[in-house]
């Protein structure tokens, strides 16, 4: 099965306008015009053909976060050999995610 990229890389474009635009309005001023405001499309027709409604599209951002938090923080907290270590690591790549 071929995947359209396109397509993918569209819908990666939104979850990454909505999570820039909560960071920065907060969840009850997000929109779909602000989200497609920030992220320089056309139409709010583009987040309902990827995500069903605005829940769906705030769930998908969550775990959009979150799957971007693993990433970040998993090859840091698997370095440290010790507990301290491990919370250490924890803790401080979980700072440097939230800053970036």
């Amino acid at each position: 099965m071929r995947v359209n990229t396109r397509v993918v890389d569209r819908r990666a474009q939104i979850l990454e306008a909505t999570v820039e635009v909560i960071a920065s309005r907060g969840v009850h001023e997000t929109s779909f015009a602000r989200i497609i405001e920030h992220a320089g499309l056309s139409s709010t027709r583009l987040i309902s053909y990827h995500f069903e409604s605005r829940d769906v599209l705030l769930q998908e951002a969550l775990a959009y976060v979150l799957d971007e938090a693993a990433r970040f923080m998993g090859p840091r907290i698997a370095q440290a050999t010790t507990a301290n270590e491990r919370l250490s690591a924890y803790i401080r790549s979980n700072l440097e995610f939230v800053k970036e």
